[in-house]
């Protein structure tokens, strides 16, 4: 309503006065009402940046707990980059003795080859399974490792897990190798 009275020139005087009055109020009214939005704004924007703050501040005790040189902070830190070594190291041994057909960057120089008990080459999915096996050669208080002193084959806790041993490179194939068990 406003709005088309305001659109109408005034013809008169009094019409003219009207018209003052009127473009008075309305710009007042719209005042208020824009600086209340804009209160309302500035509050709601404040309230998230406190509710940030706090989140940041919880989140910044929580690294200085990680390694405020506490035994728990030390031994999670060990723990994280002991995780992170071994999943590169995983990814390292995967490919290796996948695409290298069961070498790695030492064992050319050794003379030797990991290769499945059928003498074939090892694959990816075995290389990985390998790898895991070297997880149950730690858990084991490193007695799987040591197995292969005793083992007929030699064959460490990794090596029985995905039925592969390690071989001296170019040495004759063993043709009966589950009587070698």
């Amino acid at each position: 309503m406003y709005s088309s009275l305001l659109d109408d020139e005034p013809e008169d005087g009094a019409s003219a006065f009207r018209f003052a009055v009127l473009a008075d109020r309305i710009s007042s009214e719209l005042d208020s009402e824009a600086i209340s939005e804009l209160r309302t704004r500035i509050q709601n924007t404040e309230d998230t940046q406190a509710q940030a703050e706090r989140q940041l501040a919880s989140t910044q005790e929580q690294l200085d707990g990680a390694s405020d040189g506490s035994i728990f902070g030390t031994l999670r830190s060990f723990v994280g980059e002991l995780s992170f070594g071994f999943g590169w190291w995983t990814l390292y041994l995967t490919v290796f003795l996948s695409w290298w057909k069961g070498q790695t960057v030492g064992k050319p120089m050794m003379g030797v080859r990991v290769v499945r008990l059928d003498g074939e080459p090892i694959t990816w999915w075995v290389a990985f399974e390998r790898v895991g096996g070297y997880a149950a050669g730690f858990a084991t208080g490193l007695l799987g490792f040591a197995q292969i002193f005793w083992d007929a084959n030699r064959q460490g806790i990794h090596d029985r897990i995905v039925g592969t041993v390690v071989i001296v490179d170019g040495a004759d194939k063993v043709a009966d190798w589950e009587s070698a068990l």
